[in-house]
């Protein structure tokens, strides 16, 4: 895996959109996620306060999934 990072750094001045390929894969799972914890709330099988904040500390559990430290 780490030579794939190294290779992704070194191609990133060729291809600027490699950088952002990793945020937008957090950004799709997050909402994905929020988005079932929302259905489940609205439907009363489940209680979540912050769909956004559960959804990440998820995520964060099941992989080596990138997190906020509970920060906003």
């Amino acid at each position: 895996m780490t030579d794939l990072f190294r290779i992704v750094i070194a191609e990133l001045p060729r291809f600027p959109e490699l950088a952002e390929a990793p945020v937008h894969a957090r950004e799709d799972a997050v909402l994905r996620v929020r988005r079932y914890l929302l259905d489940e709330t609205e439907a009363g099988t489940a209680r979540i306060a912050d769909p956004e904040l559960a959804a990440t500390q998820f995520l964060g559990m099941i992989s080596n999934f990138p997190s906020r430290g509970g920060r906003r």
